[in-house]
């Protein structure tokens, strides 16, 4: 039994109450056995629908919502409801697509009717258009060399963000850095990405950069120390290279050759840079050269000797030295003796 003395089910609030009105409806339950139990509620008779709007998450710069709804919206009843926001759009979720900054703070307004109870309410929202981080700094793609490290830097504070750096897609050991150094140790092409986190609101953005690491040129000058005689020339060789430049120094001296060998006549030691022209790649190396007297030595060889037309005969060195170097005029070397079977003037010299 109603408030009412009424019995039937549902009760029903008279239609035509004035907005504010307030009713105390209490229902008096008595089953078969005479048990009694009660209920009641307050209703209160409103023509205003108290409406919200929900969804309205942060946004980053270039976002989007799927969707703004309202607190009358489900997927069974919204077609009890009809919409209409502040662009006149009427569907039941308002969309907001590709945020951008001048977004922020922009009023968002919805008008909810109930189209069987003719009620209605409005709803305002804001929305909150957070930045994506800027990079200071533009990364470019650049060039280094074998052995040089390289720093990118993305000229933002780890105070204030989060970084995750990738090389070649892979994620890097040391990643949540402002600026990554780059070893160089071999030479490659890798791409270097990094993606920043603005720590406050998650807001991120993304840059890349291509590195090529340079081989250094190939500079040997292997063969080239040693001792020459004074009043001779030794000729200095390095690798040839078409894309190459190179700088010969000794001391304080630079030479105008600019070729792959240099012709000199001088103790020293002497320096030769290289440079790869295509890369800007360089590297160097070092000889020692050192010019001495040439031995003053008096030869005991045999006295002239006769030699009869069809034969032979020997020239023996007497005081041949086996720690020393010879060569005889023949160009036998390291021999105390050779064999003549023609006539002519023979003589033995001491290398050093």
């Amino acid at each position: 039994m109603w408030s009412d003395a009424s019995t039937v089910n549902p009760y029903v609030i008279a239609k035509g109450k004035a907005d504010g009105y307030t009713e105390e409806v209490k229902l008096t339950y008595t089953n078969d056995k005479g048990c009694v139990s009660e209920d009641k509620l307050t209703v209160t008779v409103s023509n205003v629908l108290a409406v919200t709007i929900t969804g309205n998450n942060p946004l980053c710069e270039g976002g989007s919502l799927t969707g703004l709804k309202t607190n009358f919206y489900s997927a069974s009843n919204f077609r009890d409801y009809t919409y209409e926001w502040h662009d006149n759009t009427t569907g039941s979720n308002f969309p907001v697509n590709n945020a951008v900054l001048a977004d922020n703070g922009k009023a968002i307004n919805v008008v909810v009717t109930d189209t069987v109870r003719g009620c209605s309410g409005s709803a305002s929202a804001k929305l909150n258009v957070n930045p994506v981080p800027v990079f200071p700094v533009t990364l470019k793609d650049d060039t280094t060399c074998v052995n040089t490290a390289m720093v990118i830097n993305t000229g933002l504070t780890a105070a204030t963000h989060t970084f995750s750096w990738t090389k070649n897609s892979v994620l890097m050991q040391n990643s949540d850095v402002a600026s990554q150094t780059i070893d160089g140790l071999s030479a490659a092409v890798d791409t270097y990405a990094v993606t920043a986190e603005v720590s406050a609101t998650g807001c991120t953005a993304m840059s890349a950069v291509k590195v090529t690491t340079a081989a250094l040129p190939f500079v040997n000058l292997g063969g080239n120390s040693g001792v020459a005689c004074i009043g001779e020339q030794k000729t200095l060789t390095t690798t040839p290279g078409l894309p190459y430049k190179y700088t010969w120094t000794m001391g304080g001296t630079v030479f105008p050759e600019t070729t792959n060998s240099l012709i000199v006549s001088v103790d020293g030691t002497y320096d030769v840079v290289v440079q790869d022209t295509l890369t800007g790649c360089s590297d160097n190396a070092s000889t020692t050269v050192v010019f001495v007297a040439p031995p003053v030595v008096d030869f005991k060889l045999d006295s002239n000797i006769s030699l009869c037309g069809g034969s032979d005969t020997v020239i023996t060195y007497l005081d041949y030295d086996h720690s020393k170097n010879y060569v005889w005029s023949n160009g036998v070397r390291n021999f105390d003796k050779i064999t003549i079977t023609e006539f002519g003037v023979y003589w033995l010299k001491e290398v050093v």
